[in-house]
């Protein structure tokens, strides 16, 4: 979020070398900046050209601050020296704050051009000669790396290994800058310093502030203006805009959800459940939350339930015109925001009239007139300033003169005069806006007013040069709600009948049109979207209505047609029809939809639309969804501009010609749930296509579509026998769902599919050993495979490492006896699920990057070579292994699954306390089991609670936790709650969630939380009480686990370390490299971090080590080697050789 309004579209500028840092330091600097809602500018590109180097530069300037991350190869690349050139250009001028990191880089590299930066720059020195330009811009780039590297800034090299704590301190140093450079005026809060000011007061003073006033009086501005200062300083933070609009639109679902996600909180399933988060949140942490134009209790209500006892550093803000719902909530001060006076008005009128604070002198007698006439509105002094920018003498004294004749007692005649100066074209623009499209997509509002012969291109244009409305980020038309109010007003005062007005809103007013029997040619638009409704309509409802070109009714309108079968007419130049619900057969008879854009009868009684070919030149959407009567398409063949048509659950809708729809512009065809649907076939080729869903057609029988473009095929439970050999030539497509067909043979050219990215085939007999061996040979693109209930594939090819780019492979309810051992080779897969496969008797060695294997219910399973694969998962990723139900284990692979599952612990432990970021990995292990590992130094029988001792908590890396549930639990969620020894809270909750079950059989639970665990040690208590307990999904009424057989817990100890890798039947040189890393390491790490913290990086990069260091390390490596010799029956592993100079640079070589 920009923290002021000088212009800036940015907050941060990051200059940074790709190949350097992009998915690495830079990547965790822009992440940790989101999260702080900084709006940032980074180029993303992999390629520049000359082209975008004027958003670059654009980009630069309009950023608040720039952030250069010096690294080893920043200086070879021509594009960031000019980056840099043009950033301290913009310090030089503008003032703006530049921030150097030096990323593993020397400052004084940088600042003498020495080093790496010297080697860039030396080679420039042939094209140097023959370029004398050149010779100039080389010159300057040294200027700028010199300056650069003379500013404070942030070195790398003085975190070692700690890159988290650089990024968290870069990130507070940005904060702190950007709340410096806050304004002390910021636009629209000029004239209120005082206001501003007692408004900081009291958030210094109370919790919850009301801001009260009329409409257009900047209560929206200074709360964001607050929000702007002040947010930095709290946890979490969000600026509700609209509250009223999005309830009254969107609805209180959405509402909830916008908040929530404004928050970082997660979304619930149920309303009550996200009441009751948000309102935990402002209880429990110092958030920061505006609440803005609520409109009446019920909001609040639906937000907050009742704020009640508010974190004492937490603020909540609420603006609103009515008085009354402060009054009626719990807020500890109402602050009445009052029009500014003439001098405070005349410098918000001037910036926006002549882009300084004072008027310009000729126009001074006119300005000071203007602004009487505003009455000290901030929106009407910005709206009339704007307004009259640029103009002449001659002009300004005709508008101020029409002005007049309308006394500024209100806003409608301020805002009307922008209103006026519009032509007829511009106006009807305004006011469909107005009614219909505020919050619509502009680009598709340009097409459908255009579709209604208006100029809507360049209307639009002209209606945000005059600030009526703008475009938002998203390309959305927002406009404010007294503009809006000014539109429907201004229709208002067409008429007093509702009959003689061009467009209508007003529940009432829609009845008495529609049941009025005048003539109503001026109506030519309707939107109404009021919940429950009742509306008596005639048969002649729509006759009087010739010119109606919009119209919009809810679903939840409730028609009292049943005297009627049929409208007699609808006006044909409706060229938005929305008429959710509709309650008739078909449309009128003599309905023509040649302006027709869009039409939209969701859920409706209409069985056919029309009977004739019709003339639809502007239709580009159809959506006739849940239109479960619906038995026949109109012919839609002249319609050359259709994209979209849903058909979804038209469950009557018996077939469907293609070509009897306008096929070259043709984007998406949408018709699951057409149960009814026996064949869609088109012979002519579909250029446009994307996306076709035939999901639970139950009936179809016969597809057969074409088109270069399909990138999305879903024939899921529908009557397909067969496939046509042609789909081998959708080379564009990328998901295609097949599960649940029948099909009597998979063609071979499937394996053609070079794009094809996501696979589903479960539930077919088709798919045995030979058809996957065909498929795997062409996929390799393939991220998702599924095949579950495939009963005939009893096993997979061996080429199934062919698809090098797999990440799901989903195999549940198969008949898959056994993995080949080439599964291994599946490089980049992190999900396995073999749920149910009843016949794998074994489990060979798994891919390397596993994050979650899934082997419930696979009664048959007897071995489990190894897990140790896990230990190579992406750092950074939760880890779950789930072998619940797998009751024929053998005692051999229970002992291997607790063993691995303990080194995999032990592992993301490790790194999460010595990777230069601090990882909050979780590790889930379940089997079925009625002890807990031997290994576990804590445990209990039949209780859920259990004390330690740490008496070195700074030896402690955290805890691995186990419980033994006893059958006939499920569907349960395990709490662990840690005490100190006088029973105080210690640290967060950690939770074990997700389909905890031991309903046919005792179950063993293991799991590692690093968030957990980190909040637990940071207290450094000697004596620790651990808790286990039931808890429902929202996590609350925490009760004693009944079902409790066993618990344990195990600290992770550096000092541990050594000896269990010694425990473990793993390869020599998996030991050997583990234990370096784990135990060894790591202890010296703990015990010489002041001496030497890069150490560990020091080690794998051959970097100087203090010689201590070394002969220790060296010393516990021919230690370790012994042991390992004896453990392995005097099989030795080669002696670590030490290698060295007179500088004490070592490498060490097995």
């Amino acid at each position: 979020m920009s923290t002021s309004s000088s212009g800036k579209k940015y907050d941060v500028f990051i200059s940074f070398r790709g190949e350097d840092t992009r998915t690495g330091f830079t990547s965790h600097l822009r992440s940790a900046l989101e999260r702080q809602k900084i709006e940032i500018y980074i180029d993303t590109k992999m390629k520049r050209g000359e082209e975008v180097w004027p958003e670059l530069s654009q980009a630069i300037k309009n950023s608040h601050m720039s952030i250069v991350v010096f690294s080893e190869n920043y200086a070879s690349s021509k594009w960031c020296l000019r980056e840099l050139v043009q950033i301290m250009e913009c310090r030089s001028k503008q003032e703006q704050v530049v921030i150097p990191v030096f990323y593993k880089t020397d400052p004084s590299h940088v600042r003498k051009q020495t080093g790496s930066y010297g080697e860039a720059l030396a080679n420039l020195e042939p094209d140097l000669r023959k370029d004398v330009p050149f010779q100039v811009e080389v010159s300057s780039w040294k200027k700028a790396l010199n300056k650069a590297a003379n500013l404070s800034g942030w070195d790398s090299n003085k975190y070692r290994e700690d890159e988290s704590q650089l990024v968290e301190d870069i990130v507070k140093d940005i904060r702190t800058k950007l709340y410096q450079k806050c304004p002390n005026k910021i636009e629209g809060v000029i004239g209120n310093d005082e206001v501003f000011k007692n408004l900081e007061s009291l958030l210094k003073q109370h919790s919850v502030i009301g801001i009260w006033g009329m409409g257009g009086v900047g209560k929206t501005t200074i709360a964001r203006a607050l929000f702007a200062k002040h947010f930095p300083r709290y946890d979490s933070s969000c600026f509700l805009e609209g509250v009223r609009e999005k309830f009254d639109k969107r609805g209180k679902t959405y509402l909830l959800d916008k908040l929530l996600s404004l928050l970082n909180e997660p979304i619930h399933s149920c309303d009550f459940e996200k009441s009751s988060s948000i309102k935990k949140k402002i209880r429990s942490s110092n958030v920061f939350i505006v609440l803005d134009d609520v409109s009446c209790v019920d909001q609040l209500e639906v937000l907050l339930q009742e704020v009640g006892d508010i974190h004492q550093r937490s603020r909540l803000i609420i603006t609103t015109r009515d008085r009354n719902i402060l009054q009626g909530w719990k807020v500890n001060e109402i602050y009445e925001l009052k029009v500014l006076n003439n001098s405070d008005s005349l410098n918000l009128f001037s910036l926006h009239a002549f882009e300084k604070e004072l008027p310009e002198e000729k126009f001074k007698d006119l300005s000071e007139k203007a602004v009487r006439y505003a009455g000290g509105l901030p929106l009407a002094l910005k709206v009339f300033g704007r307004f009259l920018h640029t103009k002449n003498l001659k002009f300004w004294e005709d508008a101020l003169r029409k002005i007049e004749k309308y006394p500024l007692d209100g806003v409608q005649r301020v805002l009307q005069v922008s209103f006026d100066g519009l032509d007829k074209q511009e106006k009807d623009i305004f006011l469909d806006i107005a009614f219909f499209f505020k919050g619509e997509d502009a680009e598709l509002t340009k097409r459908m007013l255009s579709a209604s012969g208006l100029n809507a291109e360049c209307g639009i244009d002209i209606l945000v040069n005059k600030a009526l409305i703008t475009i938002s980020s998203n390309n959305k038309i927002r406009m404010h709600d007294l503009l809006q109010q000014v539109g429907w007003k201004i229709v208002s005062q067409e008429c007093e009948d509702p009959s003689g007005r061009s467009r209508l809103r007003d529940r009432e007013d829609v009845s008495d049109a529609l049941q009025s029997e005048k003539e109503a040619p001026m109506v030519k638009g309707i939107t109404l979207n009021s919940f429950e409704i009742d509306f008596d309509l005639s048969a002649n409802a729509f006759n009087k209505m010739i010119n109606l070109r919009f119209l919009r009714f809810g679903k939840s309108i409730s028609w009292n047609v049943s005297h009627l079968e049929l409208l007699k007419s609808i006006s044909n130049k409706l060229v938005y029809f929305e008429w959710n619900g509709y309650p008739f057969k078909s449309l009128p008879p003599k309905f023509g939809a040649k302006l027709l854009f869009e039409i939209h009868l969701r859920d409706s009684n209409v069985e056919e639309l029309w009977q004739q070919v019709q003339d639809l030149e502007n239709l580009e959407k159809i959506d006739l969804s849940g239109c479960k009567k619906l038995m026949k398409l109109p012919n839609l063949s002249k319609a050359p501009k259709l994209k979209w048509v849903y058909l979804s659950g038209c469950e009557s809708l018996c077939a469907i010609h293609v070509s009897d729809l306008s096929v070259d512009e043709l984007v998406t065809l949408k018709m699951d749930g057409c149960k009814k649907l026996e064949r869609l076939e088109c012979k002519k080729h579909l250029p446009s296509l994307k996306e076709i869903n035939l999901d639970g057609c139950l009936s179809l029988e016969e597809f057969s579509v074409t088109s270069d473009l399909l990138e999305r095929l879903d024939l899921s439970n529908t009557g397909i026998k067969k496939l046509c050999s042609s789909i081998g030539r959708l080379h564009k497509l990328v998901w295609l769902n097949l599960e649940g067909l029948g099909l009597e043979n998979l063609p071979d050219e499937l394996s053609s599919l070079k794009s094809l990215k996501e696979l589903k085939i479960s539930s077919n007999e088709s798919i045995n050993k030979q058809k996957l061996h065909v498929l795997c040979s062409g996929l390799q693109a393939l991220k998702i495979l599924h095949l579950k209930q495939c009963d005939k594939l009893c096993e997979l090819p061996d080429n199934i490492s062919f698809l090098s780019q797999l990440n799901e492979l989903r195999l549940d309810g198969s008949s898959v006896e056994k993995l080949p051992a080439s599964i291994k080779g599946l490089q980049e897969l992190e999900i396995l699920s073999l749920k149910n496969c009843c016949k794998i008797q074994s489990l060979p060695e798994l891919p390397p990057l596993i994050k979650e294997f899934w082997a419930d219910n696979c009664t048959s399973l007897e071995s489990v070579s190894t897990l140790m694969s896990f230990l190579g998962k992406m750092k950074g990723k939760d880890t779950l292994i789930s072998l619940k139900k797998c009751t024929k284990l053998s005692e051999k692979s229970v002992e291997i699954i607790e063993e691995c599952a303990q080194l995999i612990m032990m592992n993301d432990a490790f790194v999460n306390a010595s990777n230069c970021y601090k990882y909050n990995t979780r590790v889930g292990v379940c089997f079925a089991g009625s002890r807990v590992p031997r290994e576990f130094t804590y445990r209990r029988t039949e209780s859920s609670s259990i004390t330690i001792q740490l008496p070195e908590p700074s030896n402690c890396l955290g805890f691995i936790y186990c419980v033994v549930l006893s059958k006939g639990k499920s569907n349960v969620n395990i709490r662990c709650q840690c005490y100190s020894a006088d029973s105080r809270k210690v640290g967060c909750s950690g939770i074990l969630d997700g389909n905890i079950i031991s309903d046919s059989a005792d179950h063993v639970y293991v799991w590692y939380d690093a968030f957990h665990c980190r909040s637990i040690l940071e207290n450094h208590e000697v004596q620790l009480r651990f808790q286990f307990c039931e808890t429902t999904d929202n996590g609350d009424n925490l009760v004693g686990l009944s079902s409790v057989k066993e618990c344990g817990v195990q600290p992770i100890r550096i000092s541990d370390l050594d000896s269990c890798l010694l425990s473990q039947e793993l390869k020599k040189e998996l030991t050997l490299e583990l234990g370096k890393k784990l135990g060894l390491v790591l202890d010296i790490m703990q015990r010489y971090a002041e001496v030497e913290s890069r150490f560990f990086l020091a080690l794998e990069n051959g970097w100087n080590i203090e010689i201590s260091l070394m002969i220790e390390y060296a010393e516990r490596l021919r230690a370790m080697s012994a042991l390992l010799k004896k453990e392995s029956n005097g099989v030795g592993t080669q002696m670590p050789n030490r290698e060295g100079d007179q500088s004490g640079h070592f490498h060490v070589t097995f």
